[in-house]
């Protein structure tokens, strides 16, 4: 079938005539491998074409997703019979004449294009950590004269260099890392190169089996030094510490710092934020004061995809209203920044400010600021326990889980993909440890009687020992 009139013409094929190496020649090869796609996709739509004509053709051969019920309607309303398969597919819209019918429905992707997809969206912290753990790897290389990336060094020189990096690698103040630490770098190094195409695992491949031997022993007598053996977990915060948190002017309104703490720590707790990536990325536009069938005012998250969009209502009765302390914040931040839904939420406090005016400049907080927020914090108020920015995560999490919410509920508001991570936030609060001590205490402490008192006073009271 000809091309001559049809919205496209066929690709040309590109001799591998004048290649003169391996680059050009893979060239030539992608060259191929799009032309052959393209004419697949003419072949399907010709196909398509006959069949809606009343050709005779093998139906199989259309692809399902090529039938467009509006291409269907607008055959019926054309009122004429099709003769020629051509004639479907230029007489159908004048969109189709000039191929933007095509171009708008068929976007052209290539294998690169999809590559770079996966990785513009792995999540954030799994990036950083790959590279932070490379430029680890690059450093300790370096000081001992390997200058060459990791994809370009052979494989058993890299399992030597492994083996050496996991033995001899210290952190910046000389002490041993944690196993979990060395163990994070081998699955760095296994992803960088899985994202060149390079195909080895080094986890597996016995290419690398020293320097997994290596890692084995290193992690065992690191854990032998009681390296690893304690999980530093964030701690949630429990109502005793966020009213300690108020009565030392660390949250609250009585000036521009505790202001800001406080829509903070009720954005983090309300609507479950990860740690310091969603509180730097917040823009005001993010959160939208709103109102339910009742009247009663909320701010609802839009900043993330999730299931359910958190809400945060108001609670009238309370003079630390978090919808209230919104409006205040928003309130005394600059006149032209109080609307402007592309500016960042949270601004630096001004050191001297008018109490009835602004309270921040127009700079925006720094992520190093807003990654400590929690831990300054508990410093100021003398909170014990690791308290970090992920605890306000975790206290949304136990919080709810604690008081018998659905964890089908508690994962869609959170974000969370999979319940089962939610096991790890699903522990018993102080109150709820306190009461199951009451009970296993009721076995263990016998009732009191008359032969049990004179055993007692026979080896003296508790209270004399």
């Amino acid at each position: 079938m000809e091309d001559e009139g049809l919205p496209w013409s066929s690709p040309k094929k590109v001799s591998d005539r004048f290649a003169k190496n391996g680059e050009d020649m893979l060239e030539v090869l992608v060259n191929d491998i799009d032309r052959y796609e393209q004419l697949s996709n003419r072949e399907e739509l010709l196909a398509l074409a006959s069949a809606l004509a009343g050709r005779d053709v093998i139906l199989e051969a259309v692809a399902l997703e090529h039938v467009d019920a509006v291409l269907l309607v607008n055959l019926e309303q054309c009122g004429a019979a099709i003769q020629n398969p051509e004639d479907l597919l230029q007489n159908n819209s004048n969109e189709v004449n000039d191929g933007s019918f095509l171009q708008d429905r068929y976007k052209a992707v290539t294998i690169s294009d999809t590559e770079q997809f996966i990785l513009d969206n792995r999540n954030a912290n799994t990036r950083n950590k790959t590279k932070s753990d490379l430029k680890m790897f690059y450093e300790w290389a370096l000081s001992n004269g390997e200058m060459r990336m990791v994809e370009d060094i052979p494989f058993p020189k890299l399992d030597g260099l492994l083996a050496r990096f996991y033995l001899g690698v210290r952190r910046r103040d000389g002490e041993e890392y944690e196993p979990d630490t060395l163990s994070g770098v081998q699955n760095s190094i296994d992803r960088h190169l899985k994202d060149l195409k390079i195909n080895v695992e080094i986890k597996k491949h016995e290419a690398f089996s020293h320097s997994r031997r290596v890692l084995e022993a290193k992690r065992k007598d690191l854990k032998s030094q009681g390296k690893g053996t304690k999980k530093k977990r964030a701690e949630p915060l429990d109502s005793n510490e966020i009213q300690k948190l108020y009565e030392k002017q660390v949250l609250g309104a009585a000036n521009p710092t505790a202001l800001l703490n406080t829509v903070w720590l009720n954005n983090g707790v309300h609507y479950g934020f990860r740690g310091r990536q969603e509180h730097t990325n917040l823009r005001l536009g993010d959160l939208k004061l709103l109102k339910d069938g009742s009247g009663t005012e909320y701010v609802e998250f839009y900043g993330d995809v999730r299931d359910v969009t958190p809400k945060m209502f108001a609670q009238p009765n309370s003079d630390y209203c978090p919808v209230k302390l919104f409006k205040l914040y928003v309130s005394k931040r600059p006149e032209d920044l109080r609307s402007d839904p592309e500016s960042r939420f949270y601004l630096r406090p001004l050191p001297n400010p008018d109490k009835d005016g602004v309270w921040y400049c127009r700079q925006p907080l720094g992520k190093n600021k807003l990654g400590i927020m929690v831990k300054t914090m508990a410093v100021t108020a003398e909170l014990y326990g690791r308290k970090v920015n992920h605890s306000t995560r975790k206290t949304f999490a136990t919080t709810l889980l604690q008081s018998e919410r659905p964890v089908t509920e508690v994962a869609q508001l959170g974000g969370w993909k999979s319940i089962s991570t939610l096991t790890h936030y699903n522990i018993p609060s102080i109150k709820q440890q306190s009461k199951a001590s009451k009970i296993l205490s009721e076995i263990t402490i016998p009732e009191s009687s008359n032969e049990l008192d004179a055993v007692n006073l026979m080896n003296k009271p508790l209270t004399q020992l």
